[in-house]
């Protein structure tokens, strides 16, 4: 993906895996997630899971992924 948009003007964030990326979540504002859902340590299902309890919690709008 980060190829694929390499000459866009966008700033990209990549996570080793879904509990990095969940922190990452929560420690930044992200217009959009792009999840895999085979990533070590957290899968992209139970990551996302995550990621909407915490946008609930917290009554922030859902974030694309």
């Amino acid at each position: 993906m980060k190829a694929f948009l390499k000459d866009e003007n966008y700033h990209i964030d990549q996570a080793e895996n879904g509990k990095i990326g969940v922190e990452m979540f929560m420690a930044n504002k992200y217009h959009l997630v792009l999840m895999d859902v085979q990533m070590p340590i957290m899968d992209g299902h139970e990551a996302t899971r995550k990621i909407r309890a915490w946008e609930y919690l917290h009554k922030n709008k859902p974030t694309p992924i």
